[in-house]
């Protein structure tokens, strides 16, 4: 090597460090969208390079048990960077038939799992957008669009206290997830067709709060016995691929839905006719999700019964559950404590429109999008601890990043990083939660995850508005990131990834 030179590897990853070097020696003369460009690039270069397509198709353990050398037990690894290179094809193949690499026996459950969730994504994607307007067009205020919102998380949490006894009074996850999520949750959505004909005009918007409330109940009272029939059916050497393709198919059904949904609306005559039209559209397809549901078989050692119940110790007696419950609550308040003030600094701080602002959400999208593509491969490779770990690791000094920013090209590679890390993170997180969780009573445990959840969504906004008119944007993110971080480090050196009911 010569003298004053630098050591790089060599191969594809040398050549593309040693572009950027090169770059880099030239950011002082570019201009604000170019060295946006430059800061992309290098956020996203050791992605690339990690990245690169590898063959998902591996055999299951003989056993159900993590390995020894898995990162759950033991040392945090080193990160893959050589891994068998296949075709994009076979790897497109791969996440959209993820059923493929399971047993046979096993195959059937999986699709209609996974059919499941598309028209759930596809009639979730008529509402979500639509039910605010909606309430506009009954001439609500914008306080009772709060109430609206406040009302659904508030039941939520109710109703996710409520879910495991469900599931045991039916003595079966499945039948307690298919009539809370797939049937009644639904169901409440031709209420929403029928207030304007049935209540009138003065009530109409607190009809519609109760009945949003109504929905949100029974959707999260069945999440509970959804995630224990989840953990029952999908292989766990499969669950990060499967849980990838399955998410990444309903990011796509939602993006197409949702402008249609918003023509339909147009079409139809906006307020009241468009948005029924709509509402019915919704119960239509999930009507499909309804359908798909039921053809899941249920694993008859999976059912909650209540000698398992009464064997089962309280919850907060499973040290390393409770250790990931404060983890996970770290993590959603310290996400949400800046969350909703950063639409507020792009406005009135950089002067940003509503345009500028939907196209930067877009980029967090593609690039959320896009990792789904190998962050269900790394989960399965390394592990969810390990892959909900780095991924807050990463995430956590973001927030700081908004203090350099002054136009809209300095946000591009915060929201590009910001989307990458929270695919990876929701995805290893759903499947740390369901090795955390002693098995004999998975019920209750996801009720608790889905509370504590909600809790740290509850409770971030009200700390983050105090923060933010007494110290600002600066201190509110500061702060945020700080308890983002503590989230990060108590996953990956206090939290156990293991499959046994031994915690």
């Amino acid at each position: 090597m010569a003298e004053g030179g630098c050591a790089r590897p060599g191969g594809r990853e040398g050549s593309v460090l040693c572009l950027l070097c090169c770059i880099m020696d030239i950011i002082p003369y570019m201009s604000d969208c170019a060295r946006s460009a430059v800061l992309l690039l290098s956020f996203t270069t050791p992605y690339i390079i990690v990245a690169r397509p590898v063959s998902l198709h591996h055999t299951p353990p003989k056993e159900n048990t993590i390995p020894p050398d898995r990162p759950g037990n033991a040392a945090l690894g080193r990160f893959p960077l050589t891994l068998k290179p296949v075709s994009w094809s076979r790897l497109w193949l791969d996440q959209t038939h993820p059923w493929a690499l399971a047993e046979p026996g096993q195959r059937p459950a999986l699709r209609a799992f996974w059919f499941d969730g598309l028209f759930v994504a596809m009639g979730a994607a008529c509402i979500n957008t639509f039910l605010p307007l909606y309430a506009l067009g009954m001439g609500a205020s914008a306080s009772q669009i709060g109430l609206l919102s406040s009302a659904q998380g508030a039941t939520g949490v109710v109703g996710s206290v409520f879910g495991s006894r469900f599931a045991l009074w039916l003595r079966s996850n499945k039948k307690a997830a298919w009539w809370g999520n797939r049937v009644i949750a639904p169901a409440m959505l031709l209420v929403f067709v029928l207030l304007p004909w049935l209540v009138p005009g003065h009530l109409i918007v607190y009809a519609l709060i109760a009945a949003a409330a109504t929905r949100s109940f029974f959707s999260y009272t069945g999440s509970p016995g959804w995630a224990a029939l989840a953990a029952a059916i999908i292989p766990e050497h499969l669950r990060g691929r499967y849980f990838s393709s399955r998410t990444m198919i309903q990011l796509i059904s939602m993006v197409a839905v949702v402008p249609l949904a918003g023509l339909l609306i147009a079409r139809a005559g906006g307020y009241p006719s468009g948005f029924q039209l709509n509402f019915a559209v919704a119960v239509l397809l999930f009507s499909g999700a309804t359908y798909w549901y039921w053809r899941i078989p249920e694993p008859a050692d999976s059912r909650p019964t209540p000698s398992a119940r009464q064997a089962a110790r309280p919850w907060w007696q499973a040290q390393n559950f409770v250790r990931f419950a404060v983890a996970t609550f770290l993590w959603s308040l310290g996400a949400g404590i800046a969350g909703p003030f950063y639409a507020v600094y792009m406005t009135r701080s950089l002067g940003l429109n509503a345009e500028t602002i939907g196209l930067l959400t877009a980029v967090a999208t593609f690039f959320q999008f896009s990792g789904l593509f190998f962050f269900g491969t790394l989960n399965d490779r390394k592990g969810s601890r390990w892959l909900t770990g780095v991924m807050a690791l990463i995430a956590a000094p973001l927030p700081w990043a908004w203090l350099l920013t002054h136009s809209a090209w300095h946000i591009v590679p915060i929201q590009a990083l910001g989307g990458l890390t929270l695919a990876g993170f929701n995805l290893g997180v759903f499947n740390l939660m369901l090795l955390c969780a002693p098995h004999e009573d998975l019920t209750r445990y996801t009720s608790v995850y889905y509370m504590v959840m909600a809790g740290g969504g509850i409770v971030a906004p009200l700390l983050g508005g105090v923060l933010f008119e007494s110290f600002g944007l600066a201190g509110t993110v500061i702060i945020g990131g700080l308890v983002t971080l503590a989230a990060a480090l108590t996953y990956l050196f206090l939290v156990k990834e293991t499959s046994s009911a031994t915690l």
